[in-house]
């Protein structure tokens, strides 16, 4: 574990600064502090920073509203939605350790983010201004119409989990449901459908 944490430093996934618990660093307003190794979703991996990149695209354009990150892992993307000025924000995942982990970073991080145990956005009845998954291309496939019930007129669906290889795929499976934006990093790739 301490060479874990010697290897771990604090590192910029625009808008944010990722930094680890441990840090000595003052946190700031676009800072999200990490406790690594728990859970998939540190900010390291570039979908993760592709979805908090994208987030902030739309923040940029209007007020994100109500937010719901499916399959959450570390919640750090539903609480960068949060930092963006999220009305509320809803982690979910089937996972207990994942679930323990959104708790543990929404305390490190000092944000009221509800966690929920779910599997994918099917318990939810209401809908969401974003919905947020970082997931593997063949769930995003399976559960399209689920992802896309869940999101209210004129709302913005963030896809990721996704390789290259995947976006004509998922892109044809998403094209009815509004217009879409690919946006890559390296080998790997978000699509934001906007309704």
């Amino acid at each position: 574990m301490t060479r874990f944490r010697e290897n771990f430093t604090a590192f910029a996934a625009p808008p944010f600064r990722v930094v680890p618990e441990w840090s000595d660093e003052a946190p700031g307003p676009r800072t999200l502090v990490v406790s690594p190794g728990r859970a998939f979703g540190t900010g390291t991996h570039e979908t993760t920073r592709l979805c908090l990149a994208a987030l902030a695209r739309l923040a940029a354009e209007r007020p994100l509203g109500r937010v719901l990150d499916v399959g959450a892992g570390t919640g750090l993307l539903a609480l960068g939605a949060l930092r963006l000025g999220a009305a509320s924000s809803i982690a979910t995942d089937n996972d207990p350790e994942c679930r323990e982990s959104c708790r543990l970073h929404a305390t490190l991080n000092g944000l009221p983010l509800r966690v929920v145990q779910a599997d994918g956005a099917r318990p939810f009845r209401g809908r969401f201004d974003v919905v947020l998954a970082n997931l593997m291309a063949p769930w995003l496939l399976e559960r399209r119409e689920e992802l896309v019930a869940r999101l209210r007129p004129g709302g913005a669906l963030v896809l990721s989990g996704l390789l290259g290889g995947d976006v004509d795929e998922v892109s044809a499976a998403y094209a009815a449901h509004g217009g879409l934006e690919v946006r890559r990093d390296g080998e790997w790739a978000a699509i934001v459908v906007r309704t």
